[in-house]
């Protein structure tokens, strides 16, 4: 059966799931405080929404990761096509919903955590088709993921400027809409295991028990949560820093999309890059330049600097993305993997709930300086955790065989 399914059309349908998910990501958490600042909240109400969300989303993560891994009946692409339509719900109500700051709140909240549990999903779906012996490069699907976000950036950052705000609400759901769509039409496959391994790939273990399993690989994660809590801050109150360096809600658009372009290159070539390094090498120098790109936001002074320091997201979020999937299977049994994956996309999501929590408190409190400066002390404190531990689990100065 497995046989017959077209590569290349699977490769293009996969294409347009990751793009079409991670439009949605820009138009929900990137252009959240444009959003939700126009319906009265606070900075610091913007960040317990966002962390709030990102809470739930990382309870649920590692759940229907669980999910995939040991049930017959609940396919990957029933669940997330499920997902998405609940989401899709949510955004129509938070459409016609009056500026009502609790309301809006939970819905928000809701939205956000349903949009962050569908990411291990989408993530997942090389690793469930490389399972059953069907190749589907993860780097050029994912970069289609950051040239989506790139185009969604710009448009509707413009798009803002000329109607209101409930364009970021519509562009949601077209985008969710788009994604849903296309799990359903996702072919269906059965992973191809090995009958020695068959009893042991339907068992499952728990939380505490992966964490003893991949100790150092779940150390990594808390870097890695460090990390992308600085890159959160960033995306999410990145109006604020733009109009703080005198720039408006257009500046916004166009610094998203030079950061999502500025992805492409690493994402189309990183089958390449590794077959001469290790994800975990690739991992920790992604780490060193989130902590340079940390240091570039506190010293830029004007709009074009801030475009500059964005092209940095080529070795930040743009490596730091594929080579944390590629970590997470590398070496992980089987049953593992879609754990692995959800824990893995689990640190953009809690790292989501520091950097929006920390980030709006250090706003308000401190103005955009202080923010940055703490989102860089994240940054540093990710680097040296990612290059104590990527390593000592996965091989860090070997080249991949």
């Amino acid at each position: 059966m497995n046989v017959s399914i077209n590569s290349r059309k699977l490769l293009i349908q996969n294409c347009i799931v990751q793009g079409a998910y991670w439009a949605s990501v820009c138009t929900i958490a990137g252009f959240a405080s444009v959003l939700l600042l126009a319906k009265g909240f606070s900075n610091s109400q913007i960040g317990m929404a966002l962390a709030l969300g990102n809470i739930l989303g990382v309870i649920c993560q590692p759940v229907v990761g669980a999910i995939v891994d040991s049930s017959k009946k609940i396919t990957l692409q029933m669940l997330s096509a499920t997902l998405s339509a609940a989401a899709i719900v949510l955004l129509a109500v938070l459409f016609f919903l009056p500026n009502i700051i609790v309301a809006v709140f939970a819905v928000f909240v809701a939205t956000v955590a349903l949009d962050q549990t569908i990411q291990p999903l989408v993530n997942s779906v090389s690793v469930y088709y490389i399972s059953a012996g069907i190749n589907v490069d993860f780097g050029i699907s994912r970069g289609i993921g950051s040239l989506t976000y790139a185009i969604a950036s710009s448009v509707v950052g413009k798009l803002v400027l000329v109607y209101d705000e409930k364009v970021i609400i519509i562009a949601s759901i077209v985008c969710l809409a788009v994604t849903g769509l296309e799990f359903v039409l996702l072919p269906r496959v059965a992973r191809q295991i090995d009958k020695t391994e068959e009893k042991e790939t339907k068992s499952d273990i728990g939380l505490i028990e992966f964490v003893k399993k991949y100790k150092y690989f779940c150390l990594t994660l808390i870097g890695g949560t460090l990390l992308l809590s600085n890159h959160n801050i960033g995306c999410s109150y990145m109006i604020q820093i733009i109009n703080n360096i005198g720039g408006d809600t257009g500046d916004m658009g166009t610094a998203m999309s030079v950061a999502a372009i500025a992805e492409l290159p690493v994402m189309f070539l990183f089958t390449k890059l590794m077959k001469k390094f290790k994800p975990a090498t690739l991992i920790t120098f992604s780490a060193l330049m989130f902590a340079v790109k940390g240091l570039g936001f506190l010293f830029a002074a004007n709009v074009g600097q801030f475009f500059v320091v964005q092209l940095l997201q080529i070795f930040t979020f743009g490596m730091y993305i594929p080579a944390g999937v590629y970590l997470a299977g590398e070496r992980m049994e089987e049953q593992d993997k879609f754990k692995g994956q959800a824990l893995m996309a689990g640190t953009n999501t809690l790292g989501g709930v520091v950097g929006s929590l920390i980030g709006g408190f250090a706003l308000d409190a401190g103005g955009v300086e202080i923010m940055l400066t703490v989102s860089f002390g994240f940054a540093v404190a990710g680097f040296v955790l990612v290059f104590l531990f990527a390593g000592r689990e996965f091989g860090l100065y070997t080249k991949a065989s």
